[in-house]
């Protein structure tokens, strides 16, 4: 049975579409790239430096890359290791490898060798990264066994070196980023998030980009206040040094020090406090005799301005501007001065110097000079013109005490409360002969008694004179006459003053004394 022409037409049609079908399926079947697995990357380049993450989980890696991924810091996550480790060499690395699902393919130039290369392909969710170490497309560079050896060993050193190091240690991209760090900078940035159960790679930056600025070594450490948000403040003296396109930095922990130095503050303060306070003018000069203290006092006492002192004049300019103003005594001439001025500082630099100064206005300053430490010293000057008056004016009036007393006729002796002469007239000197100032030291009542009984009769007052005054017997006024050797007769008295102490006076009867006879003898045996 033949078919209709057109049913032929049809069917070769249907016929044609199918074969084209088939070969299309076919050849996509065979160009399409198969889905690959882990191994089967690894597979292609065992004698490579490859890396397989899963994000950030290393799944499998070369053996070489194992070796060199476990010379990362430990307690990281396996991507954070990976970036310690290559991106000193890739400064962009964790800048482009986000965008690597996107991309498909990324590839990085090493910085320190244009002939070493990082590649990464992404792979249905996985990360494969290719270091390239390959000079010319030949073998991988032979390493000795013994050199490597040593610069692990190294690498170990210094590793451990600074991660058990006190202090901060780390290093900034110019973009800010962190390239490395040491242990103590990962503890003190995790303690700004601890909500992160692994570290982050980079670390996050806790110090402000100023501080860390390259300076050059002269300019010393920045000092900062960090507010960590355990609810603490930590202070830190950072130090920065540019190399190449990199910032080493160092940050040391000061609150020790800032303590001290807030205490040491406050102790000035209070001292300057006090000082401001004193009436006495305080200057303190250095080691070079400037002056690098003082205190409104002294303003006052030396009437020298305050712009003047505060210039920090040397210790002879500041005291020709005494001498100007008339605030020391007046020398007899300008090298008498400067002689006198050098002999104030060596007696000052040894501790030795005090003086009163009677000035030409009439005033009387007490001058000290003591050594400071550090070769420094320091003068007091203290305005004592109202204790000098006062003093004048009571030894004025004890003079003149003296003198009414002295004017009397009848002799007195006036005896401490412990027995000791407190003081004697003239008519007392020239009657008995004795005066207690001429002796060397204290008179006390039983020597004065011995005195007069060697001069006088035998008579029961002095027995009574020595109770009376050392308080044995009731102090009452009472009187007694007594003869003297030479026959002279005295009324003695005995009488309480306030205070306890005792007076006892001596009133001549006889105008004139006896010529002596064999009835007086200068002494009566009074056992016969």
């Amino acid at each position: 049975m033949q078919l209709p022409d057109y049913k032929i037409v049809l069917l070769v049609i249907v016929v044609s579409f199918a074969a084209t079908t088939f070969a299309l399926l076919l050849l996509s079947a065979l160009t399409a790239p198969a889905k690959k697995t882990a191994r089967a990357l690894l597979s292609e380049a065992m004698n490579e430096c490859v890396f397989i993450f899963d994000d950030e989980t290393l799944i499998d890696a070369t053996p070489r890359a194992r070796r060199i991924l476990a010379t990362g810091p430990r307690g990281m996550s396996d991507w954070a290791r990976f970036g310690v480790i290559f991106g000193p060499r890739f400064p962009d690395l964790s800048d482009k490898i986000g965008g690597l699902a996107e991309a498909g393919q990324l590839q990085w130039t090493s910085a320190d060798s244009p002939v070493v290369k990082l590649y990464a392909e992404w792979w249905d969710g996985l990360a494969r990264i290719v270091l390239d170490e390959r000079i010319s497309d030949g073998p991988l560079v032979d390493i000795d066994r013994q050199s490597l050896a040593a610069m692990e060993e190294e690498l170990d050193t210094l590793r451990g070196t600074t991660d058990h190091a006190p202090f901060l240690v780390w290093k900034q991209a110019v973009n800010g980023q962190i390239t490395w760090a040491n242990q103590a900078y990962l503890t003190l940035a995790a303690r700004f998030y601890p909500d992160e159960d692994v570290p982050t790679w980079p670390p996050r930056v806790i110090f402000p980009p100023a501080a860390v600025k390259g300076d050059p070594p002269a300019e010393g450490p920045r000092r900062i206040a960090l507010d960590i948000p355990d609810k603490t403040v930590s202070w830190y003296e950072i130090s920065a040094r540019q190399i190449g396109n990199e910032t080493l930095c160092f940050a040391d922990l000061v609150n020790g020090t800032v303590r001290a130095e807030d205490a040491l503050r406050s102790f000035v303060q209070t001292l300057t406090k006090t000082f401001a306070q004193l009436p006495i003018g305080l200057a303190i000069f250095d080691r070079k005799r400037q002056l690098v203290l003082f205190n409104p006092a002294l303003t006052d006492l030396s009437s020298l301005p305050a712009e003047f002192l505060i210039s920090k004049p040397t210790l002879y300019s500041f005291l020709d501007r005494l001498r100007e103003k008339r605030m020391v005594p007046e020398p007899k001439d300008y090298k008498t001065w400067r002689d006198q001025m050098a002999e104030l500082e060596v007696g000052a630099t040894n501790g030795t110097f005090e003086e009163n100064w009677a000035l030409p206005t009439g005033q009387t300053y007490h001058v000290t000079g003591r050594p400071h430490p550090d070769g420094a010293v320091a003068f007091l000057f203290e305005d004592i013109t109202a204790e000098i008056s006062l003093t004048r004016r009571f030894r004025s009036d004890l003079e003149l005490g003296q003198a009414i007393i002295d004017s009397l006729a009848e002799a007195i002796i006036v005896f401490s409360p412990n027995g000791v002469v407190a003081t004697t007239n003239a008519a007392f000197v020239r009657l008995w002969g004795l005066d207690p100032d001429t002796t060397f030291g204290d008179m006390v009542i039983s020597d004065v008694i011995a005195h007069w009984k060697n001069k006088s009769l035998p008579s029961a007052f002095w027995d009574l004179a020595l109770r009376f005054v050392t308080g044995q017997d009731g102090r009452i006024d009472c009187s007694k006459d007594v003869m003297l050797s030479n026959g002279q007769n005295l009324q003695c008295r005995l009488r309480p003053l306030s205070g306890g102490f005792s007076m006892v006076s001596f009133a001549t009867l006889s105008p004139e004394p006896v010529e002596k006879t064999a009835a007086w003898p200068d002494r009566v045996n009074i056992d016969a």
